[in-house]
């Protein structure tokens, strides 16, 4: 039955998942949602078929990884751009942001995402702008993007640290920041900034990726435990 449902129908998410892991063997053939959900499980969020059902096939972190490798490999090859760049809606969604319109940012993002599905851009932007909102869901937004591609790959890093420091996890956020490396200037940024961890966020703007990452760098050393 699995294997004769038709691409021109409109599945779900979690079906898709379901049917890919019990009907694909080979992980490179998986629907990238699949993969991603997938990744998900292996982390600790919950499956949605009952255990006994989800341990008849067990994967573990490690095919994942390499999974995740070969596909992004395949995604990083260049291609002929489809317009509708991200940057082109930074300004919009600033603007919304300062208003407080968090809900109409996220919308203008996260309808770009299914027009351009594998950019990295789209959805760092779309984390970026539901932080405020909701940064549990901000941070899976992000991480759901890692088989994606995109120009300044520390400033995504970076920004995990800052959500996972959001919610409390500042040792896996240092951790996670450790692995930014060879920051350069670039381009400017919009940032979230807090003085302290109980401050409201406010939007700074004009940033290098490097000013970022330094002042993340001194803000979670200074909330570590000793």
């Amino acid at each position: 039955m699995f294997l004769a449902e038709s691409q021109e129908w409109s599945i779900p998410e979690d079906a898709r998942w379901i049917i890919d892991r019990f009907t694909k063997t080979d992980l490179g053939s998986w629907d990238d949602k699949s993969l991603m959900l997938e990744w998900g499980a292996v982390q600790g969020n919950p499956p949605p078929l009952n255990g006994r059902v989800w341990r008849e096939r067990v994967l573990s972190a490690e095919e994942l990884s390499v999974a995740f490798m070969q596909r992004s490999q395949v995604m990083a090859r260049p291609s002929r751009r489809q317009g509708l760049e991200a940057s082109e809606y930074v300004g919009v969604a600033r603007d919304k942001l300062l208003a407080e319109e968090y809900g109409a940012a996220c919308e203008i993002f996260e309808g770009l995402s299914v027009l351009r599905g594998a950019d990295g851009e789209v959805h760092n932007n779309w984390a970026f702008c539901m932080l405020p909102h909701d940064p549990q869901r901000a941070l899976e937004i992000l991480e759901n993007s890692i088989l994606f591609p995109m120009d300044d790959r520390n400033l995504r890093t970076a920004n995990r640290a800052f959500f996972l420091h959001m919610l409390g996890r500042n040792e896996e956020a240092m951790l996670v920041l450790k692995r930014v490396s060879d920051v350069d200037a670039g381009n400017d940024i919009l940032a979230w900034v807090h003085e302290t961890c109980d401050a409201q966020l406010t939007l700074r703007a004009n940033w290098t990726s490097l000013d970022y990452v330094k002042w993340l760098s001194s803000h979670l050393g200074s909330d570590l435990p000793s």
